[in-house]
């Protein structure tokens, strides 16, 4: 990497959130970014009440990476998390805050490396700088709902088959979840309704390019299970499952 990495974060932010948006539509499919409790609750939000949990990562003055987060209060001793995953944390994190609750663990909620910098390191640089937060936060966790990278290539694959399949050198599949490993993650659980998006049939279609002659489950591109399609009710529902990987701080 020739040019050394700028973190900012904060109101130093607020310059660069039309970027941002073109990164996250570049990093995610649309129906992910429609996610209901992405909409009903505002991401927006994200940046005006906890701009400060939220890192922008320039190389050489270009955008690099996004790396966002949400402090919440988890009781210390949980040893498991919802199944609602990252809507859970995006809804419950708002609330705690409106309540004035005390949090004492970060959670991340999404890191995006821009596509014309893959290949640099910028994903472990973003883990290491959430450590670093949750660290000069005083918090003892760091907690993450991973969406598994490369799951969208085995469409037909079980996700727990997917999540723990490994490569012949005993490198687990998918490259997202083996560096949270690799670099001390511990898995909690799988968060099996982590984000739901549910639309009329013609937005789908929009969104995917797909017609939908009937009801059933169909592979959509980008998704990491089958969304599932009520025609006569001219509806389709996707719930997408994420890995809960913790770190000690």
């Amino acid at each position: 990497m020739e040019k050394e990495i700028k973190i900012i974060t904060g109101k130093n932010i607020i310059p660069w959130r039309k970027e941002i948006n073109k990164l996250s539509r570049a990093s995610y499919p649309i129906f992910i970014l429609q996610d209901n409790a992405n909409i009903v609750h505002d991401w927006n939000r994200i940046y005006t009440d906890f701009i400060d949990y939220q890192m922008v990562f320039l190389n050489d003055g270009k955008l690099a990476a996004v790396a966002n987060s949400i402090p919440l209060f988890i009781p210390e001793g949980v040893i498991s998390l919802p199944d609602e995953g990252w809507d859970w944390a995006l809804v419950t994190g708002y609330r705690q805050f409106d309540e004035k609750i005390e949090p004492n663990v970060l959670i991340g909620l999404s890191v995006m490396v821009n596509p014309e910098m893959r290949g640099l390191g910028l994903s472990k640089i973003c883990l290491s700088e959430f450590k670093k937060m949750a660290r000069k936060l005083n918090f003892k966790k760091l907690y993450i709902p991973v969406r598994p990278t490369k799951k969208p290539d085995y469409p037909d694959m079980p996700f727990e088959e997917y999540i723990n399949k490994r490569n012949s050198d005993g490198r687990y599949l998918d490259p997202w979840l083996n560096l949270h490993y690799s670099l001390g993650g511990k898995f909690i659980g799988v968060c099996h309704k982590s984000m739901r998006t549910k639309a009329d049939l013609v937005t789908w279609t929009k969104w995917t390019g797909i017609d939908f002659p009937k009801s059933g489950q169909y592979n959509v591109p980008g998704a990491l299970e089958k969304i599932i399609v009520d025609k006569e009710n001219n509806y389709a529902v996707y719930q997408e499952p994420n890995v809960w990987i913790g770190h000690s701080i």
